[in-house]
């Protein structure tokens, strides 16, 4: 089973945001509707993607910004 390609946009917005809410928002979609998109992503990249009540989204090492 692959990464579905469909989840690159939604997760380049919450990266970005590092809050699902303002990605919903950058994306002009709902936060339960971006939430339910990431989903899928969590078991993939191995880590949970969001953290629930509103906590920011913690860069994660690698995916710091480009050197």
């Amino acid at each position: 089973m692959g990464l579905d390609l469909n989840l690159l946009v939604p997760l380049e917005a919450l990266l970005q945001e590092r809050s699902v809410s303002r990605a919903a928002e950058r994306l002009g979609l709902s936060q339960p509707t971006v939430s339910a998109a990431l989903a899928p992503a969590a078991p993939a990249l191995r880590r949970r993607t969001a953290h629930p009540g509103g906590q920011r989204l913690p860069a994660h090492p690698a995916g710091g910004e480009p050197g």
